[in-house]
């Protein structure tokens, strides 16, 4: 059996002369389309984001971002991780995200500029991040404002 060499992305696989080859689509893989939001994150919408934000006392932190943006990808890791390090300093912490195709309402409504936007919501304050924040930036605003709210 023959053995050709294909070059594919830089890196050379060799395969039977036989075999069929895979195309794949145009435009190649295209990860920022059909994003599933995971299961500790609640999808929200413009009919259900302001009874979200006033249903609890808990710290609420919501992503606002755009399916078609690939930049969200560094906030929504940023968002886990600020979820994750709230509920390690035992302070109770819902998270959600909110697409903003269908939801331009809720956009406007709460004041979203620009996507992606991290906000986090107490019962007196909101404090938001455009972009991809520092962690340890995030953390310690949340820990002022839970310091003056608490005095």
């Amino acid at each position: 059996m023959e053995r050709t060499s294909v070059l594919t992305h830089g890196t050379q696989i060799t395969r039977p002369r036989n075999r069929q080859t895979i195309r794949r689509p145009k435009g190649g893989p295209q990860i920022h389309r059909h994003i599933r939001i995971p299961m500790n994150i609640e999808s929200l919408t413009s009919d259900t984001i302001d009874d979200w934000l006033e249903s609890s006392s808990d710290f609420r932190i919501v992503e606002y971002y755009a399916s078609w943006c690939i930049y969200h990808l560094l906030t929504r890791r940023k968002l886990e991780q600020l979820g994750r390090a709230l509920e390690s300093m035992n302070l109770p912490v819902r998270l959600g995200a909110i697409d903003s195709l269908g939801n331009e309402s809720a956009f406007e409504r709460l004041g979203i500029q620009r996507v992606p936007t991290i906000c986090c919501y107490t019962s007196l304050q909101r404090i938001m991040w455009v972009g991809d924040t520092d962690l340890d930036l995030m953390l310690e605003q949340v820990h002022q404002t839970t310091l003056s709210t608490s005095k």
